[in-house]
């Protein structure tokens, strides 16, 4: 689900760094895992509630966010 890559130079990982959004994960384990990404906290707090609310199990994961390294093919 979540792709993972090893930094080769120490430029592209401050770069990384630099440019990191801090973010929240929310997973909501229903008929379906669902996963949604908020950047504030109180975002994601609310979508917790709700989860909670329709009585399914849910979970919330501080994350960074990291720009991608490459050429995006798909994008012309």
């Amino acid at each position: 689900m979540f792709e993972t890559y090893d930094t080769t130079s120490d430029r592209q990982d401050q770069f990384s760094k630099r440019n990191a959004l801090k973010a929240y994960a929310v997973l909501v384990h229903g008929p379906s895992i669902r996963t949604r990404v908020y950047t504030t906290l109180a975002g994601a707090e609310r979508a917790v509630a709700r989860a909670r609310a329709r009585g399914e199990w849910v979970e919330m994961c501080l994350v960074r966010l990291v720009p991608a390294r490459g050429r995006l093919s798909w994008i012309s």
